[in-house]
């Protein structure tokens, strides 16, 4: 007697024994395990997971009980690892529709084991070991957690294996019309595969919330990178060197590069429509000692512009921009390395000040989001559309509001403060590591330090701290060099007791990172009276920012601190993003 026959003499199902179960110990009535039954039905869902939903029953005690009354071995997916190699191997629409999850491959690589709602169907096994061409051992698992698996693993991340097509993404070049465009002649039998390999990229950047996807060719294979949450992380397994060429080809006729270039840096974009969902991809090219490397920069121009509130500002910080951004004219800055949020925060000043009375103008270099009612202009060098050129166009189109993307040069320097001088808010980024350092920056940069304080109403510096996952969230007593540094850094800690911190355990939601999602943290710095003397002094930024903190300014460092204390993030995440002496 072979083992499937083995599992239909022992029960028909799990979802038998446990409706018969659930009738003959009084938990449910006939008339209710019958209801049950019929909503399993009509949902085409397992009965133990019905039962599970309306929390009948837990996970804990079914996966006992299956132990106890089945002869194959039972599993718990509760804290499951996805063996990318054996998820690779069947399609997503056959593991959804069977509530399959393919576990591991043995070593010999002639067996699967197969996670099953229902181990004893013959049909899905059949059909399993055709499409994988290796023997199947079903296990049981709970339909549940099968379904949170693969929630959890939208794309199926092995690139060396032929995944499905994707329906739910459909890729249209920018304004060309074209759908779906093919890398290969349709005689080519490499071009589906390498059509799903892209895509399955792009789906996974998708899901996973990644700012930036990496393709890198290396000496033997090429190597797929996400940045998530500010940090890059091997997403994706490696793909087989034979591809590299095949998948920028496929990348670089989305974006409408030339595909026969190989040698200069070519940039170009392309839009990905998911669902509700419009992302723009901007695309990079360079070529490297091993072929091109790609780095591709997501923004989903369908996420709504954020309140200023929902960046991580405190409430004094949230009324001090807003009262800055009230005033009639002069210049705002945000300051921060690239990636710290600098071009979020303006879009949030932005949204707090559109109004059908305002003509709002920006010129940006792209345009990261759009925004009903204001005007938003792109740089473009080779039709002459510079920051400079932009900012003395906008000037004459009667503006209230001017956002400058960044301020690179002398002259977008000196405009600016033009612009703010004769009656305009403008509202830009530069690039220093403090408040304090955007005032020496502009006097570097050639700008007259008596403009400087005429001009210059605020600056906030900032930085993106990874938050704690709230999924598995847990606190800790902290060590004796984690309480030192907190009151090196913030004197407000000085004295009080801290019996706890926080950090991320882990788990399947946060990819085992122990952080999701980030928040902002900020330094304010105002122009007093006292900072625009420094100014007209030429004093160093170290004098400007010691002035401002016996001021009343906090530092990021002491900022970050006190989301550590709230729980929002860990002091190495601050440590990671702030420089800490």
């Amino acid at each position: 007697m072979n083992q499937a026959e083995i599992f239909q003499k022992a029960y028909k199902s799990f979802d038998k024994w446990l409706k018969l179960y659930l009738q003959t110990s009084g938990d449910l009535s006939l008339n209710d395990a019958s209801e049950l039954a019929k909503e399993a039905s009509r949902l085409n869902t397992p009965f133990h997971e019905v039962v599970a939903s309306r929390g009948i029953l837990t996970p804990q005690w079914l996966l006992r009980s299956a132990e106890k009354v089945m002869v194959c071995q039972v599993v718990d997916l509760e804290d499951f690892q996805v063996d990318q190699e054996a998820f690779s191997l069947l399609p997503r629409e056959f593991m959804e529709k069977n509530m399959a999850l393919p576990l591991s491959i043995d070593r010999d690589g002639r067996k699967l084991i197969l996670a099953l709602a229902d181990p004893y169907n013959l049909t899905v096994t059949d059909e399993a070991r055709a499409l994988t061409k290796l023997s199947i051992t079903p296990v049981f698992a709970l339909a549940t957690q099968i379904r949170g698996v693969l929630i959890a693993n939208p794309a199926g991340s092995d690139m060396n294996s032929l995944v499905e097509e994707m329906r739910s993404l459909s890729v249209d070049v920018e304004d060309s019309g074209e759908d779906n465009i093919e890398v290969f002649s349709s005689n080519s039998a490499d071009e589906p595969f390498v059509v799903r390999i892209t895509n399955s990229i792009l789906s996974d950047a998708v899901a996973s919330e990644a700012s930036d996807i990496h393709i890198e060719p290396m000496e033997n294979h090429v190597r797929v990178r996400m940045r998530v949450d500010g940090m890059l992380v091997e997403k994706i397994n490696r793909i087989e060197k034979q591809y590299a060429l095949p998948i920028v080809s496929r990348i670089k006729i989305l974006s409408r590069l030339n595909i026969a270039e190989h040698r200069r840096p070519q940039d170009g974009r392309f839009k990905v429509k998911a669902g509700d969902m419009s992302i723009d991809f901007r695309v990079s090219t360079m070529p490297t000692q091993f072929g091109e490397k790609i780095v591709m920069r997501l923004s989903n121009k369908s996420v709504a512009i954020s309140s200023l509130s929902s960046l991580g500002f405190e409430n004094e910080e949230e009324k001090f921009l807003k009262k800055m951004a009230e005033n009639p004219y002069g210049l705002i800055l945000a300051t921060g390395p690239t990636g710290s949020g600098k071009s979020t925060t303006l879009y949030g000043l932005l949204n707090y000040l559109n109004s059908p009375y305002k003509n709002i103008i920006t010129i940006e270099d792209p345009i990261e989001r759009q925004i009903f009612g204001v005007i938003q202009t792109a740089v473009d060098t080779k039709a002459g559309m510079t920051f400079t050129t932009g900012l003395k166009t906008i000037l004459r189109q009667d503006p209230d509001t001017i956002m400058v993307g960044e301020i690179r040069d002398h002259d977008t320097a000196e405009m600016a403060m033009q612009a703010a001088l004769t009656g305009h808010l403008v509202l830009s980024t530069l690039h220093t590591n403090d408040a304090a350092g955007a005032i020496t920056r502009l006097i570097d940069m050639g700008v007259e330090p008596f403009k400087v304080p005429s001009a210059l109403l605020a600056v906030i510096a900032q930085r993106l701290v990874r938050k704690i996952c709230p999924h598995c969230k847990e606190s800790y007593p902290p060590s004796l060099e984690e309480l030192y540094l907190m009151e090196s850094i913030s004197p407000a800690v000085k004295g009080t007791e801290i019996k706890k911190l926080y950090r991320g355990a882990g788990c399947r939601k946060c990819g085992n990172t122990g952080f999701k999602g980030r928040e902002g943290i900020f330094e304010m710095l105002e122009m007093s009276d006292e900072i625009k003397a420094l100014t007209m002094q030429r004093v160093s930024t170290n004098t400007i920012k010691e002035n401002a903190v016996l001021r009343g300014m906090k530092t990021m460092e002491t900022r970050g601190v006190e989301k550590v204390l709230l729980g929002v993030t860990t002091l190495s995440e601050v440590r990671r993003v702030v420089f800490v002496k």
